[in-house]
């Protein structure tokens, strides 16, 4: 996403992201595929090179930044199908944090494309918190469901 704002510019921020992704159209059949530094987890290809796929004339700038978006859950669910497949062991729910999570299109794609729910956290960053929560959680001080929102 940090291409679509700060080197194109097409959005201010990423909620701006998230209501023109919702805006585009559902015909539209442009993909991106985000190697700009190469592939990373799970492919692990440096030589690959980012492309956006699949463009029409009608595709535009929500349709740009929906591919941007939807990039990203992909990813996301190749790397749940690999430990899934990995470890025999099905997902039940995903439980996010980060900026990202704050993007309400993401957050329901990556849930649509999964099949499970996305649960998103409460605090946007649990770098800091995730061990107290954690705690809490294991002391049972509060419930799971207390620190985390379901996207379904």
């Amino acid at each position: 996403m940090k291409w679509i704002s700060d080197d194109l510019g097409l959005v201010a921020s990423p909620q701006e992201a998230s209501q023109l992704a919702a805006t585009a159209s559902v015909e539209d059949t442009t993909y991106l595929v985000p190697a700009f530094t190469g592939l990373g987890a799970p492919y692990w290809d440096s030589t690959a090179k980012a492309a956006l796929w699949g463009m029409t004339r009608h595709t535009g700038k929500a349709e740009i930044i929906r591919a941007s978006e939807e990039c990203i859950a992909y990813q996301i669910a190749d790397i749940v199908d690999i430990m899934t497949e990995a470890s025999s062991v099905s997902i039940a729910a995903l439980r996010v944090d980060g900026g990202s999570t704050r993007d309400k299109f993401l957050m329901q794609f990556q849930s649509d494309i999964l099949n499970i729910p996305v649960m998103v956290s409460n605090v946007e960053e649990l770098s800091g918190t995730g061990a107290a929560f954690m705690a809490g959680i294991g002391m049972r001080l509060y419930k799971l469901e207390d620190v985390m929102e379901t996207v379904k």
